[in-house]
């Protein structure tokens, strides 16, 4: 009787490690397929408007916040994660600024929709 239970152990620990696999295998394709779609959504040097600004997560809030306004946005809100900051500004020199203050990048919309973008939480929105 005790083998029975070893063998349903094995076998529950081998569908364990092949859902691990699984999930992880599909975390790696979904950001080997953002990479280049983050890319194509980021924002050049002298855009002005409305963006999305990207922290590192983990950041303080604080920081992030004193850090849009010295580089001439005004922050509007944050989004998804509390690194995700919708972002107002005129200044033509933000995105460089922004960057030497800590920010991954700023990013208008994504050009895929948001089934591909999935979690990353950055919804197109449509052109004013």
């Amino acid at each position: 009787m005790s083998e029975a239970v070893a063998g349903s152990d094995g076998g529950s620990l081998s569908l364990l490690k092949l859902a691990g696999g699984l999930f992880a295998t599909s975390i790696a394709v979904w950001i080997v397929l953002m990479v280049p779609v983050l890319s194509a959504a980021r924002l050049n040097e002298g855009a002005q408007g409305t963006m999305l600004v990207a922290f590192w997560p983990g950041g303080e809030e604080r920081r992030m916040f004193r850090s849009i306004v010295d580089a001439g946005g005004l922050p509007i809100r944050q989004v998804g994660l509390r690194s995700f900051w919708v972002v107002e500004t005129s200044d033509p020199d933000f995105i460089r600024e922004i960057g030497e203050k800590g920010a991954i990048g700023a990013y208008r919309d994504l050009p895929v929709g948001v089934v591909l973008a999935g979690c990353s939480g950055v919804i197109a929105t449509p052109e004013r």
